[in-house]
């Protein structure tokens, strides 16, 4: 396949019947928190994210011929994209195949509009697990056939306003940034149960507190 053809799934795509409108306020009783939600990576998860060399080699979003929205990665298709963002669509639409993103209820996928959502549904916070194209538990990743592409999809960055302030979290002679990667190391393999290389970067970038672009880039 080339990067001009459309893939085809031999899978028709149904007919949808739009979204449902949003309920009406309500009175908010209790502070929920929820511990197990998910979202729907957006179609620019990777967009400007890896080093030049691999950004072309990035998951990205495609459609079939069929009108179909999925994702391409290493060689690969996954078309389970919106297989579980059922929320705010008629039931009728609750379906096994993949969905478009703008079949999706925006919250699934868009930071600013999930917060909204969390707000009409009276969620005060929320931890939220990847969809599809990570496979469970990032195996899609990790059994890439370039190691280093797979680590560049998920190698961890912590940014920092100033220099200072990587001192700060990096520790004496690394002290602190080795504890805090070891303990998520040992997490991931208790999890996975097999070794693995887990790589932490700290990276001064003044100013990214306060550029909303660059929030939403990352998620907050």
């Amino acid at each position: 396949m080339t990067t001009t053809e459309k893939p085809k799934l031999h899978w028709k795509k149904s007919e949808t019947h739009g979204l449902l409108p949003d309920p009406e306020p309500r009175e908010i009783r209790h502070t929920i928190i929820s511990v197990d939600d998910h979202l729907v990576e957006p179609p620019t998860m990777f967009e400007g994210r890896l080093p030049r060399r691999f950004q072309e080699l990035a998951p990205r979003i495609i459609e079939t011929v069929e009108g179909h929205e999925v994702w391409e990665f290493d060689g690969q298709l996954y078309f389970q994209v919106g297989l579980n963002a059922v929320v705010g669509r008629k039931r009728e639409d609750w379906k096994v195949e993949p969905t478009r993103f703008e079949e999706m209820r925006a919250g699934c996928y868009d930071i600013d509009a999930r917060v909204r959502d969390m707000d009409i549904n009276g969620v005060w916070a929320s931890v939220n697990f990847p969809s599809q194209i990570t496979g469970f538990c990032g195996r899609v990743f990790s059994q890439c056939s370039d190691p280093e592409l797979g680590l560049a999809v998920v190698t961890a960055t912590i940014l920092v306003e100033r220099a200072a302030h990587k001192g700060m979290v990096i520790g004496a002679a690394g002290a602190r940034l080795k504890a805090v990667g070891r303990a998520a190391r040992l997490a991931l393999e208790t999890l996975l149960g097999t070794r693995l290389y887990l790589e932490l970067f700290v990276r001064v970038e003044p100013g990214w507190t306060r550029d909303r672009r660059r929030l939403h880039e990352i998620g907050l």
